[in-house]
């Protein structure tokens, strides 16, 4: 970890803040763990709920994300500044965990369905409003020279966290399976509970960074930053950076959530319902390849962001994650399954790390940095609204075709197709790879364990996105 701050001399107060983030990184993957792969079979095999339920999970979150995107600043104000909001809402989310025992241990009740759904979808909203303000927190605390190595490195630790403990949880869910008795599912959630608890202690340890002198970037548009509204943002999409690239990833936003929220289902669905049957140890697996290889490739992307720019590395990502659904459409052998989760954990990786960058880096006006994050959600919560409302009722209405019995491989199909217009926007609109000096790129490939082939092969594809020579 010393190695993050080695190259410039740190403030004491930063390099603390730092280091408290990423010992709470560790321990909030407990939480994401839990929620990120249990809520579905909670949902479905414990209590039974439909398969298109599961879009709420997306839908009414992302609506709590555009309605408070446009007043984050304000909100964050109201509720006391950046620090207080993160923890307010860290602390709601520990409460929120707790409750969702409730619903594990009385399935036969009216109302176990719609509290465990509501419950989870306040998980969600707590985030609509506790992001805004974590980010904008991190980009005043940490330096722009070393957000790309600083998001990589919390990556390294908050993945293997993760994939552990859920490992953990796998295990107690094949011991006490979801669908027959609730001590499984109790665990899972009392401990991700107590995981963010502890996070949230962590982070109330974190100091505030000091004042940083105010310039303000191409999107403030030189304006005090209360003169920027969402509506300017929007008339200047094309126009700014920020604007750009926002394009960019909500088009991609409305092809991936029209099928994302439903791939878990999917994987748990018995066969002779168009799923895969996967019981709780292969399911996990399956949820975790690509968290595996995004642990094995985050150093390498966040040095290729601090190298090449977020934005260009974002440009070859999308064309990447576009690609992704392919193999879902054509098999349902697990062993090409894996290959492809791989190869989405990759992408992802470079496409996520690039946003953070860009999000961290977006103004250096803090009060101006807020609003813009805020904007942008806005912008990227009306796609996911828009993909994951398509998704659910296409399936709500059984209104697609069933290949091989399953309608969840035309809805991976048709999620494809409405992702190409993002690759379309990625290469007009974004920056190319700019021609790296070899000196700059020696020993970059032993950041993966074994890939010096994958490198060379890599270096001829991302050669199509480099800027032509001369």
């Amino acid at each position: 970890m010393a190695t993050l701050w080695r190259s410039e001399p740190l403030p004491s107060d930063i390099r603390r803040g730092m280091r408290i983030s990423l010992l709470e990184a560790a321990v909030v993957g407990a939480m994401f763990a839990a929620t990120e792969t249990w809520l579905v079979p909670l949902l479905v095999q414990r209590l039974g709920a439909a398969a298109h339920v599961i879009g709420l999970l997306t839908i009414i979150p992302q609506l709590g994300v555009i309605t408070l995107g446009a007043v984050a600043h304000p909100v964050i104000l109201f509720l006391g500044g950046n620090r207080r909001t993160v923890l307010l809402a860290s602390a709601f989310q520990v409460l929120l965990l707790v409750g969702l025992i409730v619903p594990v241990c009385y399935p036969e009740r009216p109302w176990a369905t719609d509290m465990a759904l509501w419950l989870s979808i306040s998980m969600g909203l707590s985030g609509a409003i506790g992001g805004p303000a974590w980010t904008a927190w991190m980009g005043d605390l940490i330096p722009r020279s070393m957000l790309g190595r600083y998001l990589g490195w919390r990556w390294r630790i908050f993945l293997p966290a993760k994939l552990v403990i859920g490992f953990l949880f796998a295990i107690a869910i094949k011991e006490w399976p979801a669908d027959h008795e609730p001590w499984g599912l109790v665990l899972v959630f009392a401990s991700a509970a107590l995981a963010r608890a502890i996070s949230t202690w962590l982070v109330s340890r974190q100091p505030m960074p000091p004042t940083r002198r105010i310039v303000r970037g191409s999107e403030s548009d030189k304006r005090s930053s209360t003169d920027v509204t969402l509506l300017h943002f929007l008339r200047t999409l094309s126009r700014t950076d920020i604007g750009r690239w926002t394009m960019v990833w909500s088009a991609l936003l409305i092809g991936v959530l029209m099928a994302g929220p439903f791939f878990s289902v999917y994987m748990l669905k018995p066969i002779d319902e168009g799923g895969l049957g996967l019981d709780p140890r292969t399911y996990w697996w399956m949820i975790n390849v690509s968290t595996i290889s995004r642990f094995a490739v985050v150093a390498l992307v966040g040095r290729l962001v601090d190298l090449c720019g977020a934005a260009a590395v974002l440009r070859v990502a999308v064309v990447g994650i576009t690609v992704i659904p392919a193999a879902w459409i054509c098999t349902t052998d697990l062993r090409w399954l894996i290959l492809t989760e791989v190869a989405s954990g990759c992408a992802w990786t470079a496409a996520e790390c690039s946003v953070g960058v860009l999000l961290f880096s977006c103004n250096r006006d803090p009060l101006q940095r807020v609003r813009l994050i805020g904007f942008h959600q806005v912008v990227a919560g009306c796609a996911m609204v828009l993909g994951s409302t398509i998704g659910t009722e296409l399936l709500r209405l059984d209104a697609l075709p069933h290949f091989e019995g399953s309608p969840f491989r035309a809805l991976f199909l048709l999620s494809m197709a409405m992702r190409v217009p993002s690759v379309v926007l990625a290469l007009t609109l974004l920056p190319r790879l700019r021609d790296l000096d070899p000196a700059e790129t020696a020993g970059l490939w032993r950041m993966i364990p074994g890939a010096g082939v994958t490198m060379t092969i890599g270096r001829g594809l991302l050669g199509a996105f480099r800027r032509p020579e001369g």
